[in-house]
């Protein structure tokens, strides 16, 4: 995760949706494409083993969008991973949908439909080529990964590298920017391994001897296990890079980390006005 991880021109830019079940992963998919509807965004799905559009779209039927509309006018479509994965079908995606008169373009779908079709190495270079294509032009992706299937803490290091604007998951959003990374919702012992991996991630891109910025103002809790993450884990990113600036920290969350001792020693604790 780039601390320099644009929301322009694609707004959402190039985002990472962790999960551990399908529940967690409708309700941050069915939020997603909602506000892509209605923004006037085209939103395509690409989706494999269970047959052209049958999955996806009886999951966001269920959660209440209005699919038989979306499909009829346009504004949502369902490709197959042979389709979306062949070489240039993503520019040439986007240069259909902004011909078709839509001001941008949200692309989603599950890691695991490029997986027929793609060899790793071969599924990277479309991750950067996505990447690319939202700090560029006017495109947004959303990344599905089960969280079960990722091989450890390198692999999840590694993979939220790759998606500069940030990642969500069922309490925890992170957002990368030029002024640092913006932290949204709780932090426990079920998501201290995904907070670590972006600050490490964040702060491995920031400037050496400058300060990285989080953005802690939307944080409602943040359990002793993270604090402890943030002292030893980053530990060493501080010692050799950015001192860590936690800004905007409410009055309860900043009584967490002064109870572990966390300020000090490359960090600063900056709470929010009451």
């Amino acid at each position: 995760m780039s601390v320099h991880g644009r929301s322009a021109p694609g707004e959402d830019g190039h985002r990472l949706l962790l999960h551990r079940s399908e529940v967690e992963r409708v309700t941050r998919l069915s939020g997603w494409v909602r506000e892509g509807l209605a923004g006037g965004e085209k939103v395509v799905y690409v989706e494999g083993d269970t047959g052209v559009g049958r999955g996806v779209l009886s999951t966001l039927s269920a959660q209440g969008i209005d699919v038989g509309s979306a499909i009829g006018d346009g504004v949502l479509e369902v490709l197959s991973p042979d389709e979306f994965y062949r070489p240039g079908g993503q520019e040439a995606l986007l240069d259909r949908v902004l011909a078709e008169g839509y001001p941008s373009l949200r692309i989603s779908g599950e890691a695991s439909s490029a997986y027929g079709v793609l060899t790793p190495a071969a599924h990277r270079e479309i991750e950067d080529l996505m990447d690319r294509l939202c700090a560029t032009r006017p495109v947004s992706a959303l990344c599905q990964y089960a969280v079960p299937a990722i091989p450890g803490v390198a692999a999840l290091n590694d993979l939220v590298g790759l998606h500069p604007a940030g990642l969500t998951e069922l309490t925890l959003d992170t957002r990368g920017g030029d002024d640092g990374l913006v932290l949204r919702g709780a932090v426990d012992f079920t998501n201290v391994d995904f907070l670590r991996a972006g600050l490490v991630a964040a702060m491995s891109a920031a400037d050496a001897g400058g300060s990285l910025r989080v953005d802690l103002s939307e944080v409602e809790h943040l359990s002793a296990s993270a604090c402890r993450a943030i002292a030893q884990d980053c530990g060493p990113f501080r010692t050799s890079g950015p001192r860590l600036l936690l800004w905007g920290v409410r009055p309860v969350v900043a009584r967490v980390m002064r109870l572990c001792r966390l300020e000090g020693h490359g960090v600063e604790i900056v709470e929010r006005a009451r």
